[in-house]
């Protein structure tokens, strides 16, 4: 069995049936989709569009949750949107869609689907698009199996011209901090760039290197990577964290653990700094760090 659905700007339509069972890493289907959508805009007489990590992040995590949930919608099981997806990876936009489907085993039987789509056909050929994000989960025990979500967009110049999603993801990250510290009679903290630093440095090791841990490398600690971002510190704490897909859902796992809870209530922290990366040929594909601190 297998079925699509697509999303312009909120407007969900259509669908189609049929079957098949395959399995590989996500990074391979992505380039693969990638490769049959720019056949078909070649067809067409259209530019190509090119990968973009946001909009994998944000397809990645919609594809996870819907075979999590058996459920394929363009809305997510904690009732987020396309747009709320976007956002928590810190993609500006200035147009976008979204593409799902279920059931398809390959990238060139989920082309092929959706070109047999108004709706689907019409998002793939959209001439203004020039980015793509691909998520890809497999379920084995579904009927389905295979879940996919396509992003397509054009980023608005702030996007175009961010590094990465982390400044967003860091706003998003400080509202849950301060949404707990306040349940707990806690004054709020407030966001730091050079322990951003620290934080976003030990994230992306972390991700690069395939260690999960506090120690960076050379031994490095938290303390020598806020003192090496130019942070005078009387209090620093650190909380990391792999696997979880947003803001929200990081938090309610270290409220979970006594050591991450006491670093996020400690009543002496005034700043934080976050670090967010996402991989899509991880098992984790998210990796977090929290710092926080007083200064000196």
């Amino acid at each position: 069995m297998r079925y699509l659905l697509f999303l312009v700007l909120g407007l969900a339509v259509g669908f189609l049936p049929a079957s098949g069972y395959a399995q590989d890493d996500v990074a391979g289907r992505a380039a693969t989709v990638l490769d049959e959508v720019n056949r078909v805009r070649a067809t067409a007489g259209l530019p190509g569009v090119a990968l973009d990590a946001r909009l994998g992040a944000a397809a990645q995590s919609h594809a996870l949750d819907m075979a999590r949930t058996g459920q394929m919608a363009h809305l997510g099981s904690r009732g987020d949107t396309l747009q709320d997806r976007l956002r928590a990876n810190g993609y500006a936009y200035t147009r976008v869609a979204e593409n799902i489907a279920a059931g398809q085993p390959t990238a060139e039987d989920l082309i092929a689907d959706w070109m047999g789509s108004p709706g689907h056909r019409a998002n793939l050929l959209d001439p203004e698009t020039s980015q793509i994000g691909v998520g890809y989960a497999f379920r084995s025990d579904d009927s389905f199996r295979h879940y996919w979500a396509l992003v397509l967009a054009a980023p608005s110049q702030s996007a175009a011209e961010t590094v990465s999603g982390n400044t967003t993801v860091a706003e998003d990250l400080l509202a849950e901090v301060n949404r707990v510290r306040r349940a707990n009679g806690l004054p709020a903290v407030r966001l730091s760039q050079r322990l951003e630093e620290a934080a976003r440095s030990h994230t992306l090791y972390m991700a690069d290197s395939g260690s999960f841990a506090h120690e960076g490398p050379n031994g490095e600690s938290v303390a020598d990577r806020v003192v090496a971002a130019g942070y005078a510190y009387r209090f620093v704490a650190e909380n990391i964290a792999a696997g979880q897909a947003d803001a929200n859902e990081v938090v309610v796992a270290w409220m979970n653990s006594p050591g991450h809870r006491a670093n996020m209530l400690n009543p002496i922290a005034v700043e934080i700094g976050v670090g967010y990366t996402f991989r899509v040929d991880d098992p984790y594909y998210h990796y977090w760090t929290l710092v926080l601190a007083a200064p000196r």
